[in-house]
């Protein structure tokens, strides 16, 4: 098995186009449905709708977006993996690194 060094990010808008087509491409995977928005359209929503209420990161494989998860302190609204590389852990990091900093905002310092 190839071993991947998989770099978890803050997203950033450059990676937009790529992260909509993994995303797009996952969620057809999983449920049989095609995106009934065009491109342009998801592209805005990732860029200006869902980091209003969410917090959203990125999975890097060589700068190629393998995944993304989208959350805040209650919920995950989204969490996708490439094709290409489910089965290999990056969906369980991405929901790690979601934990981890939940329980850093529920730490009291006194």
């Amino acid at each position: 098995m190839n071993q991947h060094q998989i770099i978890i990010v803050q997203y950033d808008s450059k990676y937009a186009e790529q992260t909509v087509r993994m995303w797009r491409n996952s969620k057809e995977r999983a449920i049989g449905q095609k995106e009934s928005h065009n491109l342009k359209s998801h592209i805005y929503f990732l860029n200006h709708i869902l980091p209003q209420q969410f917090q959203i990161d990125l999975a890097l494989i060589e700068e190629r977006v393998v995944g993304m998860i989208a959350y805040n302190g209650t919920e995950i609204s989204q969490l996708y993996v490439h094709i290409d590389y489910q089965g290999i852990g990056i969906g369980q990091i991405l929901l790690n690194k979601k934990i981890t900093i939940k329980r850093e905002i529920n730490v009291v310092h006194v």
